[in-house]
């Protein structure tokens, strides 16, 4: 049973992130991002369990099949002015933090799962695409949504 829901969480991080897993001291993990859209932050991952951990590294780098988080707000900061980046960054971050470290959870005790990365994920990337003007309102959404899910 546990080799069978440990296959099943590989499988899940495939269809879900990008990239590889950084090389990171085991209680910190860093997104260091590309270009001067933001200089990269730090994650104090100490009271998580080594597998909880690794599921947040990989939430935040993603897998060869999907963009992580810190892919996903490199593009979304790209779409603000220089003013206004810097504030979506901390958005981003923080929101980053909260999704992040619940998904990385145990599936038994989550509130946030991979569906609703998913979902959270298709709605950023048509926001991108259709109307990147609306980005900060759908950023709120989601932070609200996160939120209310976390109580």
């Amino acid at each position: 049973a546990y080799f069978m829901r440990f296959v099943l969480y590989i499988f899940l991080a495939l269809l879900v992130l990008t990239t590889s897993t950084p090389q990171a001291h085991a209680g910190l993990a860093v997104a260091s991002t590309h270009g001067d859209v933001s200089r990269g932050f730090n994650y104090d991952l100490s009271d998580m369990t080594p597998q909880e951990a690794e599921w947040f590294r990989t939430f935040l780098n993603g897998t060869f099949f999907t963009d992580g988080w810190q892919q996903i707000t490199d593009t979304i900061l790209q779409n603000f002015d220089a003013e206004e980046r810097i504030r979506q960054r901390r958005v981003l971050e923080r929101l980053g933090y909260k999704i992040g470290r619940e998904w990385s959870r145990d599936n038994d005790e989550r509130k946030i799962s991979t569906p609703m990365l998913r979902k959270w994920g298709r709605k950023l990337k048509a926001t991108v695409d259709e109307q990147p003007q609306q980005l900060a309102e759908v950023l709120e959404e989601i932070d609200e949504e996160v939120d209310s899910l976390l109580r």
